[in-house]
């Protein structure tokens, strides 16, 4: 599947290289390894995806003297339609607010090229998620999100704002569902190798059915290195937050649809995000690592590392060292049980009672015990990089 789906790759980036960033040439689908032709897809999502930049506004001098109208580009980024008139995209780093400086205009290019003005309404810090209300514009077309988790090998389509904010369409493969960068706000992002070129910002992740799983929050021009930089939006002038590269294909980390919708869900009503914290810090061991054993058989699961001194994991008992083998009747298996762990305490309501099966290691031997955690509420951090 891999190999087809690489060879699938290789063919579309020759047809991008031979007939631009903006068109999809449209291949059978026996042949990309994507369930319905490229063309149908793009078709049927672009009119979700936007294109966004922060600008501002002043006046320059001209040969005679005359003022003559200037526009900088800030910021620019890719943005998706989650309502009729809102849109959701990705912007940190002290994006500026327009009603604090008379100066500073959202404008937002529709999949038409119809350029419409914004204004900013929430932005989820931790994340980087921002939601803008649109102005004096039709209806927006809102993207519909896909329930079904991607599959490692699965081919894709990344479609995001090229130069100009116009759209460009890029075929990928996942290449790690479940990845983990150790980031606070985001226990699991989607590993993907895409085509992109340099000029690209953000976009979104689409399946053979049009429907989203991902928006695309970090590029590496080198699958081996240890750090990336934010596709969130690209700074045009200053430091860029996007990986300067030169062509080929890119690892992209994208957010996963159902953690975008979750944050865009309090944000929309216009509250602040809320996550929940069990105060303590979790890894995952594996069987062949276990000290614990069930009916002689090595247990994997979750061990409590260390625990806060005020926290609901104190609370409610709670130690160090601690193997957590089940979390509301499901079984901790595989490191992919620790991301679901961690997004149920992040992303579950404040409140929300756990029940943790624990192991405990008691004199030369150990202890069964179930234990009920309520979730917590984070303390608010301040902005994380990716």
């Amino acid at each position: 599947m891999q190999r087809a789906s690489l060879r699938a790759l290789t063919l579309l980036t020759v047809a991008l290289l031979c007939c631009g960033s903006t068109a999809v040439a449209q291949q059978p689908a026996e042949e990309t390894g994507f369930g319905k032709p490229i063309e149908k897809v793009v078709q049927k999502v672009s009119p979700s995806v936007v294109g966004v930049r922060v600008v501002e506004s002043s006046e320059a001098t001209g040969e005679r003297g005359t003022a003559i109208a200037k526009k900088t580009v800030l910021l620019a980024a890719s943005g998706l339609a989650i309502s009729k008139n809102q849109i959701v995209t990705l912007f940190r780093d002290g994006v500026p607010e327009p009603e604090k400086n008379g100066k500073i205009s959202i404008e937002v290019m529709l999949s038409d090229g119809e350029v419409y003005p914004a204004t900013w309404k929430a932005t989820d810090t931790d994340s980087g998620v921002t939601i803008l209300n649109l102005k004096d514009a039709p209806r927006l077309k809102k993207a519909r999100f896909s329930r079904k988790e991607p599959k490692q090998g699965s081919v894709v389509v990344a479609i995001g704002t090229g130069e100009g904010m116009s759209q460009s369409h890029h075929l990928g493969i996942i290449s790690g569902p479940n990845r983990r960068l150790r980031h606070p706000a985001l226990p699991r992002l989607i590993r993907v190798s895409l085509s992109s070129q340099p000029q690209d910002v953000g976009g979104v992740l689409v399946t053979d059915r049009g429907e989203i799983f991902g928006m695309l929050a970090l590029t590496f021009s080198d699958p081996n290195r240890e750090q990336g930089s934010l596709g969130r939006g690209r700074k045009v002038y200053g430091s860029s937050t996007n990986v300067t590269t030169t062509g080929g294909d890119n690892v992209v980390f994208a957010i996963p649809g159902d953690l975008l919708q979750a944050i865009t869900k309090q944000l929309v009503k216009g509250k602040d995000v809320t996550r929940g914290a069990l105060g303590a810090s979790f890894s995952f061991v594996r069987r062949t690592e276990s000290r614990w054993s069930k009916e002689g058989k090595l247990l994997a699961g979750v061990v409590v590392e260390d625990i806060e001194k005020k926290g609901s994991a104190i609370t409610a008992g709670l130690l160090p060292g601690d193997l957590i083998a089940k979390v509301d009747q499901r079984e901790m298996r595989t490191e992919a049980d620790l991301y679901w762990f961690a997004e149920r305490v992040q992303y579950g309501a404040v409140g929300t009672k756990l029940l943790l099966q624990i192991y405990r290691t008691v004199g030369m031997g150990q202890a069964v015990k179930t234990i009920e955690v309520p979730i917590g509420k984070a303390p608010k951090r301040a902005p994380q990089p990716y």
